[in-house]
């Protein structure tokens, strides 16, 4: 009898523990479209490369640029995430339609709570049509 109560007292501290452990992996994730076409409103506007900006106090906060057909300009993009041990994935997919003779650069924020690490690599992947490219890869390191 006491060596089954002892068991369920371990399974039980372990199940716990690994519901503190899968909260701290779930971070809080936000991304999304800032405004509509816009002409490389961040800093540093010579090359794609450098459209890139970030804060990481609390939370990470990104902010860079991608380049698309003029219109339409809003909904323009899916954007997903994938946060796995020190690497930040994040994808843009443009599903709109190419309606216009024109290229834009469109601003994608994104917030992202709960990090625990102190530094994490950040790859930001643009697909559209059959086309797959990075556009942006840099490692962010916690203030």
């Amino acid at each position: 009898m006491r060596n089954k109560l002892v068991f369920i007292l371990f399974l039980l501290i372990f199940v716990i523990g690994c519901r503190e452990k899968i909260s701290e992996a779930n971070p809080s994730v936000s991304i999304k479209q800032i405004g509509k076409c816009n002409y490389y409103k961040l800093s540093k506007t010579s090359s794609d490369s450098l459209c890139f900006d970030y804060k990481f106090k609390n939370s990470l906060i990104i902010d860079f640029c991608v380049k698309g057909n003029c219109c339409p300009d809003s909904n323009r993009f899916v954007l997903e995430s994938n946060i796995v041990e020190d690497q930040v994935l994040i994808t843009v997919t443009d599903v709109a339609p190419n309606l216009c003779k024109c290229i834009c650069t469109y601003t994608i924020h994104g917030e992202i709570a709960g990090l625990t690490n102190s530094s994490y690599f950040v790859t930001c992947i643009l697909k559209n049509d059959d086309v797959t490219q990075t556009i942006h890869k840099k490692e962010v390191f916690k203030n």
